[in-house]
């Protein structure tokens, strides 16, 4: 008689595991006495044709992983994966025709089987030490779970790769705001010496570059900030009618700017890294 608690593990742990292994971000998974689910993160930067074999290999990991482990469970709790599978080939096959590209279904199906039975194989050790981790616990997130097999979760890699520019200028940004902000509490020509050494060749011009090859509008933004409080600063000092008192204004308002923006960005991709599901 099958064990059902230990054959929904041993499914979900292959789920789980390959996910890992493919490179894509788990964000948990979970199992009851009846049922069990994985659930990976984002996979949106891929190619429709990478992302769909990437979605079918790690489908049909979970029944590669039980049958693995015991053969009389072939087939059993595997309708829903089995749906996925052909949803995912459907979805593939209907992009392939729209792009006027060649699509063999039925080899690219057996294509994708036969690479998660290979990753499950390759990867049984770490399937059965998560085994005992979700018989234990229930429920891991996919940190939990990379760790739990001595593993990454390449979920934060994933997006620092693909947001590395993006992060730059931002943290450079950060860093002018917190140069500005220091120097809007001095007199104005110290603020203007401190802007002057360490804001724009340090800071200020290497974020604009940044801001001008990324396609953030908020950079973009920012760099214009930049280049004005430059500009004023520059009209201040040839005595232009520009007042310290508007100045200061509007370097505590680049400031705040600064400050704020990236840690707002920050959050905001934490957050859909981690809730996005594709």
């Amino acid at each position: 008689m099958v064990n059902e608690k230990l054959r929904i593990a041993q499914h979900e742990a292959g789920h789980a595991v390959v996910t890992l292994a493919l490179g894509v971000p788990l964000v948990r998974v979970t199992m009851t006495n009846t049922k069990g689910f994985s659930d990976h993160g984002d996979m949106s930067n891929l190619p429709e044709p990478e992302r769909r074999r990437r979605k079918t290999i790690l489908c049909a990991a979970g029944r590669h992983s039980q049958i693995r482990w015991n053969p009389e469970t072939k087939g059993c709790g595997c309708d829903d994966d089995n749906k996925d599978i052909d949803a995912e080939c459907s979805f593939l096959e209907t992009y392939m025709e729209k792009e006027g590209k060649k699509f063999h279904r039925d080899t690219f199906k057996q294509e994708c089987l036969d690479e998660a039975e290979d990753l499950v194989a390759k990867h049984c050790v770490s399937i059965d030490l998560l085994v005992k981790k979700l018989l234990e616990y229930g429920a891991l997130t996919g940190d939990e779970a990379a760790k739990a097999i001595g593993w990454q979760n390449p979920q934060f890699s994933q997006m620092a790769k693909k947001y590395r520019f993006r992060f730059t200028a931002y943290a450079l940004f950060f860093l002018a705001g917190s140069v500005v902000a220091f120097g809007s509490n001095s007199d104005s020509y110290v603020q203007l010496y401190i802007e002057a050494v360490i804001l724009v060749p340090l800071f200020g011009i290497p974020a604009c570059v940044l801001a001008l090859i990324n396609r953030d509008p908020l950079l973009k933004l920012l760099a214009v900030g930049t280049a004005l409080l430059f500009g004023f600063q520059i009209l201040y000092v040839n005595d232009a009618g520009l007042s310290t008192e508007a100045l200061n204004l509007y370097a505590r308002l680049f400031a705040a700017s600064c400050l704020l923006a990236p840690l707002g960005v920050f959050v905001g991709l934490v957050f859909s890294t981690r809730k996005s599901r594709t």
